[in-house]
């Protein structure tokens, strides 16, 4: 029984950590995106100003 629930809590504690994983990479790509969209805007204002 306390096997048995040993081995739950251990898969749960994996995924908990692939989870975190994939979040902190979406978390970079959002910031990376945040990023080209201020050059673009930076770059058409530059453009409109010319």
């Amino acid at each position: 029984m306390i096997e048995n629930r040993n081995k739950k809590d251990k898969e749960c504690q994996e995924k908990l950590s692939e989870n975190k994983v994939v979040s902190h990479h979406t978390k970079n790509l959002l910031k990376d995106a945040e990023l080209e969209e201020k050059e673009l805007i930076d770059e058409i204002c530059k453009n409109l100003e010319e």
